[in-house]
């Protein structure tokens, strides 16, 4: 699967929690953790659907909170190491 056809998904699973947000909303108090939980949830949805939609658009910015800005440590397990985190 292409990261265009990706950005399509993450659009319609924007748009499902959409329509929840809907259904929850009314009778709500503007600061209700859920509906709070879900706005976010649906923003960063949205943001990584454009992401993969511009991915490969010569000079578009990708927001750095979904990239990795540095090497990803790689932890090193050994025998003794998994012994000592047991006891």
């Amino acid at each position: 699967m292409k990261l265009r056809e990706m950005s399509v998904e993450y659009q319609e699973a924007a748009q499902i929690i959409s329509d929840k947000i809907k259904l929850l909303k009314p009778g709500r108090p503007a600061n209700d953790p859920e509906l709070n939980a879900l706005y976010k949830l649906r923003s960063e949805i949205r943001k990584v659907g454009e992401i993969c939609e511009n991915y490969y658009e010569k000079g578009y910015w990708r927001d750095d909170r979904f990239c990795f800005t540095q090497p990803v440590k790689v932890l090193q397990l050994t025998k003794s190491s998994l012994k000592q985190q047991v006891s």
